[in-house]
């Protein structure tokens, strides 16, 4: 069975942290970390803001004011009309890192995602990436929407600088490369200093590769416990493939760069993420060339400020150059009005198009 890290350095997969419940931070505007602050201060010390800023893509509707922190790179929402009765974040799932789990009235409609790609190889062009598509598409499917995706040589001062930026703007930020065994797999002690925790060989990783080590006959020697260290407070994501985990401390979930294990740790973390109003999509087919409509679409975009479209040419082997209409938005009703005027202006557009050829 060869081992995690194949041809690039994506190697493993460990998910999930624990917060540190003895002290909370306040979310700041903007920047790293702020001073840590006990509860019973927290509550006197709070940082309120307006929409539309919130780092986890917005407020729920409704909220006039809202107050923000976090905890170890948590973002916490509580309405104006809690305060009052105290706020309340269930811890459940994968380890304590269910902060990003809550199915209550505060949780935002939109949530969002980056993604940290890391690894010389993948820069280098050696390693062609085929995680980036399948983690866009994957959490579409699940309405969380992949906002940014960044890629990053091995080199711990760039990784810790994406890390500060990235987990202070989305709701999560999901990793891939760089916890496998060997010298510069260096995602793991990269994350451990953006939290600025320890980080030490975790005996529940070390358990789970002595036992598929021992089973295959296999020793576990000093590059492969490489693969069990894991920051403090962090808590493990389960690797059903190869055993070594990935880990998620914070909202940041650090998976392996080979793509089955990576999408086999993302498999295990679905069900204890945060979700919002997922994103529907309609194609419409123009049968006429981008050009022909791109004024008009802008007209529409306009009038319809609640979708996004987008227009995206082909070459249609029987008709030649054709385009593709994708609208996309997450009311049904604003999605079916803007649909029905881009098929009311494509029969106006071929009409003229016609008419010009004849």
């Amino acid at each position: 069975m060869p081992e995690q890290k194949g041809d690039s350095k994506a190697e493993n997969v460990r998910a999930s942290g624990k917060n540190d419940r003895s002290t909370r931070t306040l979310c700041p505007r903007g920047g790293a970390d702020a001073q840590g602050f006990s509860l019973s201060a927290l509550d006197r010390l709070v940082s309120r803001v307006r929409p539309p800023w919130h780092p986890c893509g917005g407020f729920p509707s409704g909220t006039a004011d809202a107050v923000l922190w976090r905890g170890r790179g948590s973002v916490y929402e509580v309405t104006k009309s809690t305060l009052g009765r105290g706020f309340r974040a269930g811890h459940h799932g994968i380890g304590n890192q269910a902060d990003h789990a809550m199915k209550d009235n505060t949780m935002p409609e939109i949530v969002t995602a980056s993604l940290l790609v890391i690894g010389d190889e993948i820069l280098s062009g050696r390693t062609k990436d085929k995680n980036i598509g399948y983690i866009a598409e994957f959490l579409t499917a699940i309405g969380i929407d992949l906002r940014e995706v960044r890629i990053v040589a091995d080199d711990e001062n760039a990784i810790v600088e994406a890390l500060n930026a990235l987990r202070i703007r989305y709701t999560y930020v999901f990793t891939t490369g760089g916890i496998g065994p060997t010298h510069d797999d260096i995602t793991a002690d990269s994350v451990a200093k953006a939290f600025g925790v320890a980080i030490d060989y975790d005996q529940r990783a070390v358990a789970l590769l002595k036992e598929r080590y021992a089973a295959m006959g296999t020793e576990l020697n000093a590059a492969r416990m490489r693969m069990t260290r894991v920051p403090q407070g962090a808590e493990l994501v389960p690797n059903k493939v190869s055993a070594a985990p990935g880990f998620w401390i914070g909202n940041v979930i650090v998976m392996a760069g080979v793509p089955s294990i990576m999408q086999a740790m993302l498999d295990e973390v679905a069900p204890q993420l945060r979700t919002g109003a997922k994103m529907l999509s309609e194609t419409v087919r123009a049968d006429c060339r981008e050009g022909d409509v791109g004024t008009e679409l802008g007209e529409i975009a306009k009038a319809h400020p609640g979708v996004m479209i987008g227009s995206y040419p082909f070459i249609d082997e029987v008709r030649g150059p054709n385009t593709n209409i994708v609208v996309r938005g997450r009311d049904p009703a604003r999605l079916a009005a803007a649909k029905a005027a881009i098929e009311d202006m494509l029969d106006k557009v071929r009409s003229s198009v016609a008419a010009q050829g004849s």
